[in-house]
């Protein structure tokens, strides 16, 4: 299971974004959380074309509910095409930092 608190980004004066010492955005206000997660045969009901092996996608809000309206078909087109790091864009990241 991975899971995400995705932020808006810390804009000056000007409404540009505000970078921290690392180079990376600074966090503002908290906007929502994504997960995702991997179970057993969870992927059997997903179309080929979409189906991420058993990964499944739920995004929540901060107040920590499913969030409405969300059409968990872009979570899966997005992460098709890394099926060679089993679906996950930073993993390579998460495995450097055990």
């Amino acid at each position: 299971m991975l899971f995400v608190e995705v932020y808006a980004a810390k804009l000056d004066d000007d409404k540009k974004p505000v970078s921290g010492s690392d180079g990376f955005y600074a966090a503002d206000k908290l906007l929502l959380y994504t997960a995702m997660a991997s179970g057993a045969a969870w992927g059997k009901d997903i179309p080929d074309m979409l189906r991420n092996a058993d990964w499944n996608y739920a995004v929540f809000t901060t107040e920590k509910q499913h969030r409405p309206g969300v059409n968990q078909a872009e979570c899966f087109a997005c992460h098709k095409p890394l099926d060679s790091t089993s679906y996950v864009f930073t993993l390579k990241q998460l495995a450097e930092a055990k």
